[in-house]
């Protein structure tokens, strides 16, 4: 991970400037420009100053912290499979394959974007503590583990902390009794929690066209989901979903319909990296706030949290 957003473009190399320039074709980051030196004595340094200024100006910081940006980030993704629509020319959408929807106007993207006033809003509703497998963590007397959302969103963020100085050292993090690397979600839904979703909807509500469809008609479930940078949903399938990002960025991994399981399942994030082998014939999509992805019923997927703080709301059919 880097330490911190700044660290972008420290040393930069040539090859980090054309790995940026890859992502900028497409549609990543706006394309940094040279600015030319008629000094031929100065030429080399010039063109790599201006070239890490460029970047510096045009990529915000939060682009500049995705993790798409990191140096042990493979040079290119698999294309995605989603269609690309609006919500303003969504008239032939059927829900028959993925789809990315931008234009989403929702009070939650201004609301909830910042994370000490999502604190602030929503702080003193009682969560489930969750692992990567989105089953609550339980105590040495069996219970399921509770706390405030207040709580929980700090702990994600001191171990999002410790993870990167762990990093930093060259380690993971893993629970003392198993291999498996520790990770904290905050993933729930309106069944489990509906008073916490009863304050939600007042920032938002379903997208027209999805909400149409029938899986969605009075069925199904609403979904939460907040990840700190790096922590991810292995692949796993269920019924119809759609979710709104509101805040950060997700990378979408994606196997069609009756695609065996996939095993072992890992963090996504290791995919990025290179650590682990796509599956053969995934696809990779990445997902802006302010865009929803939908993806119809039994369509494998895998996500990681590209930015700190990677926020979403939306349903699951039923």
């Amino acid at each position: 991970f880097r330490s911190s957003p700044g660290d972008v473009t420290n040393d930069m190399t040539n090859n980090d400037v054309s790995k940026l320039r890859s992502k900028a074709a497409d549609g990543e980051a706006e394309s940094p420009s040279l600015v030319e030196d008629s000094s031929e004595q100065n030429i080399e340094k010039n063109i790599h100053e201006e070239e890490s200024k460029q970047i510096t100006r045009q990529i915000s910081p939060e682009r500049k912290a995705s993790l798409l940006n990191s140096p042990e980030a493979v040079e290119s993704l698999p294309s995605c499979v989603a269609v690309r629509e609006t919500f303003a020319t969504s008239s032939t959408f059927d829900g028959s394959r993925p789809t990315i929807f931008s234009g989403w106007d929702s009070p939650a993207l201004e609301k909830w974007a910042n994370k000490g006033n999502f604190q602030s809003y929503f702080g003193e509703h009682e969560q489930y503590i969750k692992g990567r497998d989105v089953q609550p963590l339980k105590d040495a007397a069996g219970k399921h583990c509770k706390t405030s959302t207040e709580t929980l969103i700090d702990s994600m963020s001191k171990l999002f902390s410790a993870k990167n100085d762990a990093a930093n050292r060259g380690e993971k993090m893993k629970n003392k009794d198993t291999t498996k690397e520790i990770d904290l979600l905050f993933f729930t839904n309106d069944k489990e929690n509906p008073h916490f979703f009863e304050s939600l909807s007042k920032d938002y509500s379903p997208p027209a066209p999805i909400e149409k469809l029938d899986v969605f008609n009075n069925k199904g479930f609403r979904v939460f989901s907040a990840m700190e940078q790096g922590s991810s949903h292995p692949f796993h399938f269920h019924d119809a979903a759609w979710l709104g990002q509101v805040s950060g960025s997700r990378l979408w991994y994606f196997l069609p319909p009756d695609t065996p399981k996939v095993k072992p399942k890992v963090n996504g994030c290791e995919y990025l990296y290179g650590r682990v082998p796509l599956p053969s014939g995934t696809t990779a999509c990445v997902q802006e706030a302010g865009e929803v992805m939908y993806f119809p019923s039994k369509w494998l997927h895998s996500t990681c949290a590209l930015e700190p703080w990677s926020v979403g709301i939306g349903g699951q059919g039923g």
